[in-house]
């Protein structure tokens, strides 16, 4: 039986919409070999002005698509590995339940972001899933990749700004 690990990371680590940057990686242990998707030099970084816990579903989503199209594979279980804390509590909390049992609305009852009513059927296609929040093996490298991003971003930014 394969092991199968999601590592997601998001810069937004607050639950309010801003620049935010997010990336996972799939790593499957194939006969006691690691092997990730994507295969160096291949990205699955997002970008967009979000909130970090909307990043999240958009790219656990992503994940268990791609997930599908990896052929061959034989698990029982996900292991996905979600930081920052707080952008997982709607997913590890179930809170994602409890809207669809209130017409997708929240406590407050307002309407609920569509990314999470999509997180919703792609986590009931999935094989059962085991959520961590801890560092990973990959949180240095993502975040480091996450860094350089922003790095990038706010200069061209400064550059645009400067132009203007």
């Amino acid at each position: 039986m394969d092991e199968v690990n999601i590592y997601i990371t998001t810069t937004n680590k607050a639950p309010s919409k801003l620049p935010t940057a997010g990336e996972y990686i799939i790593e499957v242990i194939h006969e006691g070999e690691p092997i990730t998707y994507p295969p160096q030099n291949k990205s699955t970084l997002l970008r967009e002005i979000t909130t970090g816990r909307i990043m999240v579903c958009k790219l656990l989503c992503n994940a268990l698509y791609m997930l599908t199209k990896l052929t061959g594979l034989k698990y029982g279980h996900i292991n996905v590995y979600i930081e920052p804390y707080i952008a997982a509590q709607p997913i590890m909390h179930h809170w994602i339940d409890k809207w669809q049992q209130d017409g997708w609305r929240n406590s407050k009852g307002e309407s609920i972001d569509d990314a999470y009513k999509l997180t919703k059927e792609w986590i009931d296609k999935s094989a059962p899933i085991k959520y961590y929040t801890a560092h990973h093996s990959y949180s240095d490298v993502m975040n480091r990749d996450l860094e350089k991003f922003k790095n990038i971003e706010n200069a061209i930014n400064t550059l645009t700004e400067r132009s203007s």
